[in-house]
């Protein structure tokens, strides 16, 4: 648990472009690991991590939706400074769209900061396609920064891209 800790808190510390932007206390994280575990068990999650001699340096998981919407899930995931760039990201992606098809997932969404050029780049390659643009949906670094909607489909089940 205390790497995980660590893990995010780094990503806070650093800045880096994700939701979150206040470190979080250890009782905190329990709660949220007891809550992910239950969702895991149920079958509406997928976690994963990677690490690098014993060191937890990426996390990656894929909420299922509920209802009419099921056959979808959403991702998140993110990649420790000086990790980046070496494929760690590529390799969690993959393993966490192998998951959710395992899993009965059809469709994969995520949000990605605008700015944030690398992580579209890898999702792009994995087949990530732009659905959509929210402008100014998150506050980062005192600005007001767009995010970037994309999909793609499991199992070759193309997802058409937004028309600009």
């Amino acid at each position: 648990m205390d790497d995980l800790l660590r893990f995010i808190n780094g990503l806070i510390d650093e800045e880096a472009p994700i939701a979150m932007n206040k470190k979080i206390t250890r009782e905190e994280e329990a709660a949220w690991l007891e809550k992910e575990l239950s969702s895991l068990k149920r079958g509406e999650s997928i976690e994963l991590v990677a690490e690098v001699d014993g060191r937890v340096v990426a996390h990656g998981g894929i909420r299922r939706h509920g209802f009419r919407e099921s056959h979808v899930g959403t991702l998140g995931m993110g990649v420790s400074k000086g990790y980046r760039d070496a494929g760690i990201g590529t390799a969690l992606l993959t393993a966490l769209l192998e998951k959710a098809r395992d899993a009965g997932l059809r469709l994969i969404d995520l949000e990605v900061f605008a700015g944030n050029g690398r992580a579209i780049h890898v999702y792009r390659k994995a087949g990530f396609r732009m659905a959509g643009r929210y402008p100014g949906k998150v506050s980062y670094k005192s600005r007001y920064v767009d995010v970037v909607l994309m999909v793609r489909g499991i199992e070759g089940r193309p997802v058409a891209a937004a028309r600009p």
